[in-house]
């Protein structure tokens, strides 16, 4: 029983191979994005801005 959990558990986990035809410059604009997102909310965080400080 525990080794058909772990089976599943890895087939859903594994990480997939990417396709290549995915648009590449949509996907880098979307991590930059996330990226100058997380520094913002870490610098506002820093700072101690943001609703209910």
């Amino acid at each position: 029983m525990l080794g058909k959990f772990l089976s599943r558990f890895n087939k859903k986990i594994a990480i997939k191979k990417i396709e290549s035809n995915q648009p590449i410059r949509i996907w880098s604009f979307v991590i930059i994005l996330n990226v100058v997102g997380f520094i913002g909310f870490l610098i506002l965080n820093n700072y101690n801005i943001g609703p209910g400080m």
